[in-house]
C-alpha cells in the first residue's frame, strides 16, 4: 500500500510537471500566434502602401515643384525690390522727394506694389504646398506605424480625412468623393488599426470603380438602450460583388482580383480589426451597381470582460 501511494504521488508529480510544461508550450504558442497576427496586419499595410507609393510620390513631387518654382521667383523679385530700396534709402533718409530718384532706375510705384503683392502670394503658395507635404507625410507615418500601443480616443472623421489624403492619387482622376461626416464622439480604439480599416475600404472602392464613379462616406452617432456607437458607411458605385461570393469575401486569402493584384487579406483584416474592437461590419452589394459597407464601433470600446488574449492581440 505504501509503495502504491508513493507511485501514485510520483505519477501525480509527473502529471503536474507535464501540465506545467504543456501550459508553457501553449503560452509560447499563443505569443507566437499574436506575433504572427501583428506581422500579418503589418504585411497587409505594407502591401497597401506599396500600391500607393507611386501615387504618393507624385503627390509629394507636385507641391515640391511649385514650392521650388515659387521660391526661385520670390528670390528674383526680392532682388529687384532690394535694388529699389538700396537706391531710394539714402534719398529718403535725406528727405528727398521720390521725383529726385536717378533717371536710370525707372522707378514705378505700381510695379513696386505689384512686386510686393507677388512676393506675398508666392510665399503663401509655398506655405500651402509645404503644408500639403506635411499632411501627406504625417498621414503616411500614422498609417504605416507598427502600432502595438493600447487603445486611445480617436476621432474617426480625422482618420477618414487622413485616409483620403493618402489615397488621393487613386481618386483624383475620376472618383467623386461625397462626405457627410456628422458630429460623432471619439471612440476608444487603436487608431492605427482603425485607419487600416479605412484605407483598405477606400482602396477596394477605388479599384472596384476602376478609377471612375462616386464614393460616399458618412458618419453618424447612434444611441440606443444597449450601447452608444459610431456608424461609418462607405458606399461606392463600382462593379459590385457577385452574390455567390458575398459570404466568402472576408475569408483570409479569398480574392476576386486577378492573380498578382490582390492578397486576399484586405477584407479579412478589416473584419479582424472590427471584431477586436467589439464592432460590427455589414456588406450589401449588387453586381454592376455598387457596394455599401457599414461599420459600427462602440464608443467605449470593447467590454472589459474580453479575454486577455484578445485584449493584447
Amino acid at each position: 500500500l505504501r509503495a502504491s501511494h508513493v507511485a501514485l504521488n510520483r505519477s501525480h508529480d509527473d502529471l503536474e510537471a507535464r501540465v506545467v510544461e504543456r501550459t508553457a508550450d501553449l503560452a509560447q504558442a499563443n505569443e507566437n500566434l499574436k506575433e504572427s497576427q501583428v506581422q500579418l496586419v503589418q504585411a497587409e499595410k505594407m502591401s497597401s502602401l506599396g500600391q500607393l507609393v507611386a501615387g504618393v510620390m507624385h503627390e509629394i513631387n507636385t507641391p515640391l515643384l511649385y514650392v521650388l518654382n515659387n521660391t526661385t521667383t520670390t528670390a528674383q523679385t526680392v532682388g529687384e525690390l532690394n535694388e529699389y530700396v538700396q537706391a531710394t534709402l539714402p534719398l529718403l533718409k535725406g528727405g528727398a522727394a521720390v521725383s529726385r530718384l536717378p533717371a536710370d532706375l525707372n522707378f514705378d510705384a505700381e510695379d513696386l506694389a505689384e512686386g510686393i503683392a507677388e512676393v506675398q502670394t508666392l510665399s503663401q503658395d509655398s506655405i500651402d504646398g509645404l503644408q500639403q507635404i506635411s499632411e501627406l507625410v504625417q498621414s503616411l507615418k500614422d498609417f504605416s506605424r507598427l502600432d502595438r500601443a493600447s487603445d486611445d480616443l480617436f476621432d474617426v472623421r480625422e482618420g477618414i480625412e487622413k485616409t483620403l489624403t493618402i489615397t488621393h492619387n487613386l481618386l483624383k482622376y475620376g472618383v467623386t468623393v461625397e462626405k457627410t461626416l456628422g458630429d460623432v464622439p471619439p471612440i476608444q480604439c487603436s487608431p492605427s488599426r482603425v485607419n487600416q480599416v479605412f484605407i483598405n475600404l477606400v482602396t477596394n472602392a477605388a479599384q472596384a470603380m476602376d478609377g471612375k464613379g462616386t464614393l460616399k462616406i458618412s458618419t453618424q452617432h447612434l444611441v440606443n438602450s444597449v450601447q452608444e456607437s459610431v456608424e461609418i458607411v462607405f458606399e461606392d458605385t463600382g462593379c459590385g460583388i457577385p452574390q455567390e461570393y458575398l459570404n466568402k469575401v472576408m475569408d483570409p486569402f479569398f480574392t476576386t482580383k486577378p492573380v498578382g493584384q490582390g492578397t486576399g487579406l484586405g477584407l479579412s483584416i478589416v473584419r479582424q480589426i472590427v471584431d477586436q474592437h467589439g464592432g460590427q461590419i455589414l456588406i450589401d452589394s449588387r453586381e454592376g451597381v455598387g457596394t455599401r459597407i457599414t461599420l459600427n464601433f462602440p464608443v467605449g470600446g470593447k467590454p472589459a470582460t474580453r479575454p486577455d488574449s484578445e485584449e493584447a492581440a
